[in-house]
């Protein structure tokens, strides 16, 4: 009993592994991919000439965070912020 139990632990385990392993996608896929999928544009920073008070701005509804020394747009950057409503402890 004990042994058709491990028998059985073994095989789910193997498939297991079998099915969470990770793999990077071939060179040859990758390509085409990214043909149909663009990855969005990194952000941005250019604060040269700029002078003031410097000040972050997070626009929940675009999940951007924008750069400013005084008036001028220094920078941009994607963000994460979670969903409204989220865990609060």
């Amino acid at each position: 009993m004990r042994l058709s139990w491990f028998i059985q632990f073994a095989l789910v385990g193997a498939i297991a592994v079998l099915f969470c392993s990770c793999e990077e996608m071939p060179q040859q896929l990758q390509k085409p991919l990214a043909a149909i999928m663009p990855t969005p544009a990194p952000g941005w920073w250019n604060d040269e000439g700029a002078h003031g008070e410097p000040r972050i701005v997070v626009h929940l509804a675009e999940q951007k965070a924008y750069f400013y020394k005084g008036k001028h747009l220094v920078g941009e950057s994607t963000v994460s912020t979670g969903k409204k409503g989220g865990l609060h402890r």
